[in-house]
């Protein structure tokens, strides 16, 4: 069985994306998974999955001895740690977020290339991409060979695409390391942040929708025009595992877009999420500046070529109700 014999390390694993992956590594037989984490996320001061064949270690990878530290010993590593949070987060701390994740993605993939790792996953993001290919909320697809000429949307997304050109210069001189790198885009599921201002706008609305009460109100900023693209957690994790066994088989992968080709405005996601719900909700729109991104669509067709026929398999309406039912069983 591929994952039993292999030393697994996840940066950024207490977060969203690491929690879910760590349980599904688990549940492909892994039997030695390091998590590294500096528990900022959320608020947590500890790292909440207890297992036998989970490592944790607390760290900040902005120092280099600590991305030294977790690579020893690991065959296979998914660099999960970034700073992340909502568009207002990325535009009062444009600074820190690229600065901290630049500092990050250089120490970890140095020392996975000092210790001799087999083979490393990077987590990149659709906020590489221009902002002109964001601007019509329905309109076409856009493709990985789009990502230049370059014009991020923010900090996040420049850092993001110094991430993926580092690893591919870092592979092309490097036999021993191979890379894969995968552009995710607005996935959700369980363990996602609900905080009002730096949580996801799934778990957000969820939130609102739970604790709405005639005291309170439920709101979207603007008008809800612009449209997004939803991939279930399950369905990026299933891309993940896929690719990480193939970088055993060519020395690099990529860059592949993951995630949905269905668009939904904002304003017709809110409504779904309402309905759901069960409760009668009136939505109410908070005036706001235009969106500087109307759209954020992917075409996926490549991760179907290149990564075994993946296409996502839990349409949106299932998985928001998965969700809304999680949220459910976390507050009772």
């Amino acid at each position: 069985m591929f994952w039993e014999n292999k030393s697994i390390l996840i940066t950024g694993g207490n977060g969203f994306l690491g929690k879910n992956l760590t349980m599904r590594l688990m549940e492909l037989g892994a039997k030695k998974i390091k998590i590294a984490d500096n528990l900022e996320k959320q608020g947590e001061d500890s790292y909440s999955l207890e297992n036998k064949n989970i490592e944790f270690i607390k760290c900040d990878l902005r120092e280099r001895k600590s991305s030294i530290d977790i690579c020893d010993g690991i065959d296979i590593v998914f660099h999960c740690a970034s700073k992340v949070g909502s568009n207002r987060y990325y535009i009062d701390s444009a600074f820190d977020v690229m600065s901290s994740n630049m500092i990050i993605d250089s120490n970890v993939l140095n020392a996975a290339i000092k210790s001799n790792i087999s083979s490393y996953i990077y987590i990149s993001s659709a906020f590489i991409y221009p902002l002109e290919r964001m601007q019509d909320a329905f309109g076409k697809a856009i493709l990985e060979e789009e990502s230049f000429p370059a014009n991020p949307v923010n900090s996040y997304g420049w850092a993001k695409l110094m991430g993926e050109l580092s690893l591919k210069y870092a592979t092309r001189n490097n036999n021993q390391l191979n890379g894969v790198v995968l552009r995710l885009s607005n996935f959700y599921g369980p363990f996602q942040s609900d905080d009002y201002n730096k949580g996801s706008i799934i778990p957000v609305l969820i939130r609102k929708a739970y604790e709405f009460s005639n005291n309170n109100s439920f709101s979207i900023f603007g008008n809800g025009s612009e449209s997004r693209t939803y991939c279930y957690i399950s369905d990026v994790l299933d891309a993940l595992c896929i690719s990480a066994e193939k970088s055993y088989e060519e020395h690099f992968i990529g860059p592949i877009n993951i995630g949905s080709e269905i668009p939904i405005k904002i304003v017709d996601l809110a409504k779904k999420i309402i309905k759901i719900s069960g409760k009668k909700i009136n939505l109410r729109r908070i005036p706001s500046d235009s969106p500087k991104t109307m759209s954020q669509t992917l075409d996926c067709g490549l991760a179907k070529n290149i990564l075994d026929g993946w296409t996502p398999r839990i349409t949106l309406d299932t998985g928001l109700e998965k969700m809304y039912n999680h949220y459910l069983n976390k507050k009772i």
